[in-house]
Parts: C-alpha cells; structure tokens; sequence
C-alpha cells in the first residue's frame, strides 16, 4: 500500500478535469460559432424565427 499526498491529483482526477475543461470550452464557443455564422447569413434568414441552421452563405451581410 503507498500512501498519497493530498494535493497530488491522481490520474482519474487529471482526466475528469480535462474533460471538464473541453466540455466547457465547447459550450463556451457554441455561441461565438452563432454569431460568426450568422455575419454569413442573409438579412431575412438572420432574423427568421426559428432560426435558421441550414442556410446559403452570402457576403450581403
């Protein structure tokens, strides 16, 4: 038996909280990846509710 020092992550720590980490940093990208996506959109699909996912880029906006 080997004792652990308490402020030693041990490995499942490291990998949950790497995956934490990602998880967060997708969730917090989703909404920059809408806007980005919406300059592509047309002026009518941009403010069509519901909106619109699939859509032909432009350059008009």
């Amino acid at each position: 038996m080997s004792a652990h020092a308490i402020n030693v992550p041990s490995s499942r720590q490291k990998w949950v909280a790497g995956v934490l980490v990602i998880l967060y940093a997708l969730v917090t990208m989703i909404p920059l990846a809408w806007i980005m996506l919406t300059g592509f959109k047309s002026p009518a699909d941009a403010i069509s509710y519901p909106p619109k996912v699939v859509f032909e880029p432009t350059l008009e906006g």
